[in-house]
């Protein structure tokens, strides 16, 4: 951002005396006085300033001046105690924040996980003086790199992302010195992902091959990123054809068909591929107001709900000149014991089946609500046959398979592999962590899932999912309970040959109730004669709640 004004990179400022471009997999600033920022969109800043600032600087970086032993010195001219007090000085005023955590709360490392994560399959790698890293030892001393690496992979609970993320700052401060390192990354240890029609190499110079071509001074290291193929240049973003870049105006790329505004909103302009960039004059309806709303300049309605959208179950949240849609409330579904069932709408209901069901899932075309499901898989216990308890939960998110099993306590499955509590999964979008006796699983749009390793399953969903979700859980439209239960059987191809398997659906009327999510419905369904209305059921009783199983949120 520019001024609160996003930019697409290459982006050169005051006639160039500024240029910002991509660099690798990050973002390098370089100014005409020879100050130059590099920043890896996720963890490393690395800050490079000529000799002429030599005594003449302060901050967190020091002051510049040669000696190592008083770069904690304080505007005041004395030298702060340690490095948490140095720390505070320099804290800006933009948000609220805390120094430290309570000595009781901070987080610790057992010397036994230390052991384990200096070795050469972890941050041990970057140590090792044989290994694809020790050409730059002399040069980048690897100890601080190291520790850090330990110390993050440790606090959360051995997250790959983290560790290649931490490898990976110490290959830019090698490169950027002018080292050559050694291939780390492989298939399937650090992959990166390149987007389409680019190749992943370790030596790129991504700022060589952008719309802004000869206008940008580039670095002359080289470093690891994505490299795009010919006849494609990099937009900050992803590799698009060269013909992309006829909008590169006085320093700025305009995507193609992009709309801007320009001098107060009284300007409006187009990117028209072929032509550059076309503008006219414009002016703001009186009910509107020209501001800046995340990164974008443009006429604002200054009753921000009014132009907003929300799902039938959402309602705006205004924030001053923003709005954003946010539930109106969230439903519980439960299953426990041997076992019971209470859906989304309040439905209470007894299955005893010892299959693998879909508990929840999301259904239909709004591509604005994230997919998920989640299922439960109900098993005998103590020899009784007639009934069955919840012992295995899964849940799909985010292209990850999360677990739970009966007796794992204080343990989650990860697409097979077993780890400890607590887990950061998809960039911090999904939490797994103990929650009292309890293990709870936390995402970013809502879902909170629960699980007491023995027989209780909690799931709460935000009402954006109204009528797009199905399962056990019911479809989540508070209505009317039906009163009528129909088993429908069908024959589906097999995935695993010729033979056909069976799908049975549970349906109560024209209200979806679940799915058995086993191929050949190899488990047991008892039968039992049901009086009640005169139906016949499989294990499932009706039986009516007060109401739809919610709280509103505030």
């Amino acid at each position: 951002m520019v001024d609160s004004i996003s930019h697409h990179l290459p982006t050169l400022l005051s006639k160039g005396q500024v240029q910002v471009y991509p660099h690798g997999t990050g973002v390098l600033l370089r100014t005409d006085f020879g100050l130059v920022v590099h920043y890896d969109l996720v963890q490393h800043v690395m800050v490079t300033v000529p000799h002429t600032y030599m005594g003449r600087l302060c901050g967190l970086c020091g002051n510049y001046n040669g000696q190592r032993n008083d770069d904690f010195q304080l505007s005041s001219g004395q030298l702060a105690p340690d490095s948490t007090a140095f720390g505070s000085v320099w804290k800006t005023a933009a948000t609220p924040c805390s120094d430290t955590c309570p000595k009781d709360e901070c987080p610790t490392c057992t010397e036994e996980k230390v052991a384990v994560l200096q070795k050469p399959n972890y941050c041990g790698l970057l140590m090792a003086p044989e290994g694809p890293f020790g050409s730059c030892h002399h040069i980048i001393d690897p100890i601080p790199y190291s520790q850090s690496c330990i110390h993050d992979l440790c606090l959360t609970g051995g997250d790959m992302h983290v560790l290649c993320q931490s490898i990976q700052s110490y290959v830019t401060a090698c490169q950027d010195a002018g080292v050559t390192v050694g291939a780390w990354r492989t298939p399937f240890f650090c992959p990166l992902t390149c987007p389409a029609n680019s190749t992943y190499s370790l030596c790129t110079n991504t700022c060589a091959n952008t719309c802004a071509e000869n206008a940008t001074t580039c670095p002359q290291t080289y470093i690891e990123g994505c490299q795009c193929h010919q006849g494609s240049v990099f937009d900050g973003h992803r590799c698009v054809p060269q013909e992309y870049c006829t909008c590169f105006t006085d320093g700025e790329y305009y995507k193609p068909h992009e709309l801007l505004f320009q001098d107060h909103c009284q300007r409006r302009c187009t990117c028209v591929p072929g032509q550059g960039l076309t503008c006219h004059e414009h002016a703001c309806s009186e009910d509107e107001s020209c501001e800046i709303q995340e990164g974008v300049l443009g006429c604002i309605n200054k009753n921000p709900c009014k132009s907003l959208q929300c799902r039938p179950k959402e309602r705006c949240r205004p924030r001053g000149a923003q709005s954003r849609c946010v539930p109106a409330l969230v439903a519980t579904c439960w299953a426990w014991g041997d076992p019971h069932f209470r859906t989304f709408d309040g439905l209470d209901f007894d299955f005893q089946g010892t299959c693998t069901y879909t508990m929840a899932e999301s259904h239909g075309n709004d591509s604005g609500l994230v997919p998920f499901r989640v299922e439960a898989k109900n098993d005998i216990r103590g020899g009784i046959q007639s009934v069955s308890y919840v012992s295995l939960v899964n849940v799909d998110i985010y292209g990850n398979l999360i677990s739970f099993r009966w007796n794992e306590d204080g343990k989650v499955r990860v697409n097979g592999e077993v780890m400890l509590l607590p887990v950061l999964l998809a960039d911090g979008k999904v939490r797994v962590h103990p929650s009292g006796l309890r293990v709870a699983l936390e995402t970013d749009f809502g879902l909170w899932v629960s699980y007491d390793w023995n027989w209780h399953l909690l799931i709460d969903l935000p009402s954006s999912y109204f009528c797009h979700v199905r399962g056990l859980c019911g479809n989540f439209n508070p209505s009317p309970l039906m009163t009528s239960l129909t088993l429908v059987t069908t024959s589906v191809p097999s995935s695993h040959g010729p033979k056909a398997g069976k799908v049975l659906t549970l349906r109560l009327t024209t209200q979806f109730v679940g799915i058995i999510v086993m191929e050949h419905a190899q488990c047991v369904m008892r039968r039992r004669r049901s009086f009640m209305a005169g139906i016949n059921t499989v294990g499932l009783s009706k039986n009516p709640s007060r109401g739809p199983s919610e709280h509103v949120t505030t």
